[in-house]
């Protein structure tokens, strides 16, 4: 079983909870159980519910008609899934500065880590 986190700035800033913040109730009620899922199969969870992107990163796919929600993520240590972005996909292919962010933060959360900023 693994444990799904939100990535946070050093200043405390989660970009994933505050994008479920803003969305209706039933939308967080759907993503949050799409969460669960994921931290039951963990890399078990695929295609068309997950897939790898790159370079370790993943998506979440979260489908709440009209609307597709993504999630990026890692896979990190001791059984933690990092939620590293969230946002509504209006393409079918994702942006490339939405996969370099993603990695650029799992690069700040492995840093972080290895610093003892973070204990997981």
């Amino acid at each position: 079983m693994f444990k799904a986190i939100f990535y946070t700035t050093k200043s405390g800033q989660s970009y994933v909870e505050d994008f479920l913040m803003e969305q209706d109730i039933k939308t967080r009620a759907k993503i949050a159980r799409s969460i669960s899922e994921l931290e039951t199969l963990g890399f078990q969870l695929h295609r068309p519910k997950a897939a790898k992107i790159e370079d370790g990163i993943y998506e979440m796919r979260v489908e709440f008609s009209p609307n597709n929600f993504r999630i990026l993520y890692y896979f990190c240590i001791k059984n933690k899934i990092v939620l590293l972005s969230a946002f509504k996909k209006k393409r079918n292919d994702l942006d490339r500065n939405d996969i370099e962010t993603a990695k650029a933060r799992r690069n700040d959360f492995n840093n972080r880590i290895q610093k003892g900023e973070i204990i997981l």
